[in-house]
C-alpha cells in the first residue's frame, strides 16, 4: 500500500508545485542576476560546470520541474552547441529514465488492472503494442504532449524500459537541437558587442534553429491533414 501511494503523491507534487511557485522566473531571474559570476565559473571550474549542470538537468526532469526550456538554452548560451547538446541529452534522459522508472515501478497494479479492463487507457496501451517504437518516437519527435506526460504516460500503460530508454534518448535530440542553437546564436549576437545588430535575422545560427522549431510544430498538422498520419 504504502509503495502504492508514494508515485501518486509525488504525481501530485509535481501537477500542483508549479500553481503555487513560478519555477521559471525564479530560474531566470536567479541567471540573468548571477550571469558574470556563472561565466566566470565555468571558466575557471569547466569539468565541474559541466557535472553541475547535468546533474540540474536531471534533477529539473526527474521532478518535472518547467523549467527544461530554459535549461537547454542557457546550456547552449554558455557550453556552445556540441557541449550543451551532449550535456542537455544526458541529463534528461537520465531524469526521464529515473521519473519512468519511480512510476512504474509504483503503478504495478495499475498496469495490471488496465490489462484486464476495457477503456481509454487500455486503447492506447494496444496502440503502443502494435507499433511500440513508432508510437514512442513520434510522441517524442512531435510537441504533441507536454515533457512531463511524455516521460510518465508509458510507465503508466506499462511499455518496457528499453523501448522508453532507447525512443527518450534519440527521440529529444530534434527538439533539444533546435533550442541549443539558439541559445548559441544568442551568444554570438552578444559577443558582437561594438557589431551588435538587433536584426536577428542576420544571425544564421538564430535562424536555422528557429527554423528547426518551426517545423517540428506544423509537421503533424500537415501529416494529419493530408492523412499521412492517422492517430
Amino acid at each position: 500500500m504504502i509503495r502504492y501511494l508514494i508515485p501518486i503523491i509525488f504525481l501530485l507534487t509535481i501537477l500542483f508545485s508549479s500553481l503555487f511557485f513560478d519555477y521559471w522566473n525564479f530560474v531566470f531571474k536567479l541567471t540573468v542576476n548571477n550571469l558574470s559570476e556563472l561565466l566566470i565559473f565555468v571558466e575557471n571550474k569547466f569539468l565541474l560546470s559541466l557535472m553541475f549542470f547535468t546533474i540540474l538537468y536531471l534533477v529539473s526532469t526527474a521532478l518535472s520541474l518547467p523549467i527544461g526550456t530554459f535549461l537547454t538554452f542557457l546550456g547552449g548560451y554558455i557550453f556552445g552547441v556540441f557541449i550543451g547538446f551532449f550535456l542537455v541529452v544526458i541529463g534528461a534522459t537520465l531524469g526521464a529514465v529515473i521519473l519512468f522508472l519511480i512510476i512504474k515501478i509504483g503503478f504495478i497494479k495499475s498496469v495490471e488492472s488496465i490489462q484486464r479492463k476495457p477503456g481509454l487507457l487500455n486503447k492506447i496501451k494496444l496502440g503502443m503494442e502494435k507499433d511500440i517504437w513508432s508510437y514512442l518516437f513520434f510522441i517524442r519527435f512531435f510537441p504533441v504532449f507536454p515533457f512531463w506526460f511524455v516521460n510518465i504516460a508509458p510507465a503508466i500503460v506499462g511499455v518496457r524500459f528499453f523501448p522508453y530508454l532507447v525512443t527518450t534518448f534519440f527521440g529529444i535530440m530534434p527538439g533539444t537541437l533546435s533550442i541549443i542553437m539558439i541559445g548559441s546564436g544568442v551568444e554570438d549576437i552578444v559577443n558582437q558587442k561594438d557589431d551588435f545588430n538587433l536584426d536577428v535575422f542576420e544571425q544564421k545560427k538564430f535562424l536555422v534553429g528557429l527554423l528547426i522549431l518551426s517545423l517540428i510544430s506544423i509537421l503533424p498538422i500537415f501529416l494529419k491533414k493530408f492523412n499521412i498520419l492517422k492517430l
